[in-house]
Parts: C-alpha cells; structure tokens; sequence
C-alpha cells in the first residue's frame, strides 16, 4: 500500500511544463523512468505518481486522454503490487492499452499476480510476445486481454469503436486462481488456448472470470476479429488449428456468453450467462469438439452450439411445490490502495456472488411416502440428482427454481 514515511517519484514534465509537475504527452518516459517495467507513452495523454516499499511497487497512472502506454512489464509479480489507472475527465468513457513488450530477465511469461484496476474506463492489456498469466486481481468497467499481435492502425480502430484484427497468437492466456471483472462492459479474452484454473495455493479461492453487466467473450486460437457490437462479437478468421479453451472454474456474464476456439471447448467448471435473456454462444470449427464433463454447467437461456455437445453435465429436476433455501452470499474483495501524499484512496470493488440455491425434492418424497405409509421403501433421502439424456439442450433458464440466493452487488468508497 502507499505509505507516506517513503518518498514517492513522480514523473518529469515534457515540453513547456518540464521540471514541474503536471501532465505527459506524446512519447515520453512515464515515472521518472523508475518504474522496473519502464513505461512510455506513445499516444495520449497522463501522469503517473510511483512508491516502491521493500521492493513491492505501487503505481497510480492518472489519465487526462485516452492513451497507449508501451512496458517492458507491469511489475506486478508479486501479490502485493498493484497499477491502478484513474480518469481526470467527464463521463467515463477513456480507455488505455497497455503493451507488454518483454517479460522479466529470466522470466518466460508476463504475470500478474498483484491488482490491476482502471474503474473509470475500458482497460487493454496485449501481451503478443509472451504467456500472459493472471493469478491476481483485475477490474475495469469493461476489459480485453490477449496475447495477440494488434498493430498501431488497428489500436486506433479498436479506441475509435471500429472492427480490429488481433492476429498471430502463439502464446497462451492463463487465469491460475485469478479473478477478472468488468464492472459494466463487455470482457474480452484471446489468446493461442485460454485456460481458467485453480490455484495450487487453496486460500486463494476458486478462479473467476466475471462480466457483471455485459456479456464475456472468450476466443483460443490465432487470428479474430473484434467487432464493436452485437451478440456475436469473435469473428474466427484463417489461421492453425490448435486454439481451444480448458474450463475448470466459474465463467459468468451478465448478459451473453460467446466462446470460440479452433479445435476444442471443454468445460469442467460453470458456464453462464445472464439469468433473463442471456444466451450461450459456443463455436468451434468442423471437426471440432464442444465437450461438457459429467459435474459441468452451462446455464443460459438458449445455447447456441456449432457441433453437438458431447457430455451433458449435472442436473436436478425440481418437483412442483419445492421450497429452496438460499445459500449465504460469497464475496470477492479487490485491495484498497491509497494515492501516493493523499488520505483518499481508491474505490474498493466488492463483488458479491449469486450463490446456488438447493431445495429439498419435498413434494416428491412426501407422495410417494403417503403411497408406501411406514413400509420399508420409504424416501427418506432429501433430494436426487440425475443426468440429464435430452439432447444437447443444457439450459436451465435463472436457476433450478426460478431464484438466485445473495445480494446485489454495490460498489463502496
């Protein structure tokens, strides 16, 4: 966290403004050039205030213009790091994409382990040259992540909404035991294969990849296309033939859930999408497979599959007149950090989950016990799961019950 007993290195001031303090434009070394990760700013506009205690760096980016900022790494290895991102202007429509160029010496993959937020804005993280790995924290109002090649032209497609190629992937997005969230926008993840897993250190909680409002879009393989709107955004354009997605954790948008890959879309975790009119979008190419493990879910309204799904998951089917009981509310916590000289800190996230409802099989049970009375056939057990054998269809609409148990989410100061 910050810490005012420390002293805090502020940037130099280009142009007119240099030896003050004030704002950065155009290429121009951000932090003083103190920041491990040497940041510069290619385009736009921002200032940048950075602490260092015992080695574990702190970055506050403040932004007066949506930016591109190039790094050699965002030095957030270590859990207790973080890079947080504010907006100096109106309405909160900036965006900021952040190119990573090069991992650490010595290191073959670019991490994130601390806590990334930008909850003003869009947040862009492209890391072409090396495994993106997130085992931390990220928020924003809306996200794209990838390990995909996006040239400077189509930078400024992407920031001015139009269609953009991300091209020539050969490097994987991992999200080890981390949690994504976009707050009110869309979230976007690519990468050559995507996988979501736990971590190896239990206290760390299950993964999660979260839009809590918009839909989530998840592409593996190597060339797409991003469109700026509609329910299918991921355009699979020609490339090899390898790209897939390894679920093993909790997927979950708001409204609707793309996933395209190359080859393979396996599910051993939850897929989601919103509970009223969301939609599943699952893709893969011809001869591809769509594979759903036997405790897998995909809950949406409709699922829209390009090859049958093999595998058709857990089910519980709910007898009128059940009563379910909602489970207590989970909640996930994004650090708070404090600015460098100033009392006020940042905005805490709190996320809180819609926990899964159960509820007894009463009505069932106690029909059939009226019909054996007191015999020794008697249901005593409180409820039954079944695989479900209907086709492909996995949809189970809001939940089993119609009802999701836990609290709307809000947001604190």
């Amino acid at each position: 966290m910050w810490s005012g007993g420390h002293s805090i290195r502020l940037i130099a001031i280009a142009g007119g403004l240099a030896g003050s303090l004030g704002i950065v434009s155009g290429q121009t070394p951000l932090c003083s050039g103190q920041h491990p990760g040497n940041p510069e700013l290619i385009s736009g506009a921002a200032s940048c205030f950075y602490n260092e205690v015992n080695g574990v760096g702190q970055t506050l980016i403040r932004l007066d213009d949506t930016s591109i900022i190039r790094w050699d790494h965002l030095g957030l290895r270590d859990p207790a790091s973080s890079l947080i991102f504010e907006w100096n202007g109106g309405a909160a429509t900036a965006a900021v994409i952040n190119r990573l160029e090069r991992a650490p010496l010595g290191q073959r993959q670019q991490t994130i382990a601390g806590t990334i937020e930008f909850l003003d804005g869009a947040l862009i993280v492209n890391s072409p040259n090396a495994e993106l790995s997130i085992r931390g924290n990220v928020a924003a109002r809306s996200l794209i992540i990838t390990t995909h090649n996006l040239d400077p032209a189509m930078e400024q497609q992407l920031l001015s909404g139009q269609p953009a190629d991300f091209t020539g992937s050969a490097h994987p997005l991992t999200v080890i035991g981390g949690h994504i969230v976009a707050t009110v926008g869309d979230l976007v993840l690519a990468g050559a294969y995507v996988l979501n897993s736990a971590g190896q250190n239990p206290a760390d909680g299950p993964a999660q990849i979260l839009a809590q409002n918009g839909s989530l879009r998840i592409f593996g393989g190597q060339n797409f296309r991003l469109l700026p709107s509609g329910n299918e955004r991921i355009q699979r354009l020609p490339g090899h033939e390898g790209g897939f997605l390894n679920n093993s954790q909790t997927i979950r948008a708001g409204q609707h859930l793309e996933i395209v890959a190359e080859s393979e879309i396996s599910n051993n975790g939850r897929f989601e999408a919103g509970p009223v009119t969301g939609q599943a979008y699952l893709r893969v190419d011809i001869g591809g497979t769509i594979l759903n493990h036997s405790n897998a879910i995909i809950s949406a309204v409709v699922i829209n599959s390009s090859v049958p799904i093999v595998g058709m998951g857990q089910t519980i089917e709910p007898d009128e007149g059940d009563s379910p009981s909602p489970l207590s509310t989970g909640i996930s916590r994004f650090p708070l950090v404090n600015r460098p000289g100033e009392v006020q800190s940042s905005r805490r996230v709190v996320v809180y989950e819609n926990a899964p409802t159960t509820g007894s099989a009463s009505s069932q049970r106690q029909r059939s016990n009226r019909s054996v009375g007191a015999s020794p056939r008697r249901n005593t057990q409180v409820a039954s799961n079944t695989t479900a054998s209907r086709g492909t269809h996995l949809a189970r609409g809001q939940s089993f019950f119609g009802l999701r148990g836990g609290a709307r989410a809000k947001k604190k100061r």
